[in-house]
């Protein structure tokens, strides 16, 4: 998963700078770009990566992320 979320971000523009997590959430830190609001890059990172691990086995037909998501802003001095 971590993978192709770093694959997404770099399709939509996005600078990433670090992805991770554990079993039931991601950490991903990027730039944002200047063609995508924050939630318009959140939406297409949840819909591209849905749509994809759909496809992997018939077990994750039911996957689905949570409704909303956290966002921090940090300045590049901080990673």
């Amino acid at each position: 998963m971590h993978g192709y979320l770093a694959t997404i971000c770099r399709d939509l523009g996005a600078d990433l700078a670090r992805v991770g997590g554990v079993a039931d959430h991601v950490h991903i830190v990027t730039t944002l770009p200047r063609t995508l609001s924050q939630s318009e890059l959140i939406e297409q990172i949840k819909k591209a990566s849905s749509k994809w691990i759909k496809t992997l086995d018939a077990r994750y037909r039911g996957f689905f992320w949570q409704r909303g998501y956290g966002a921090f802003s940090v300045s590049q001095s901080q990673l």
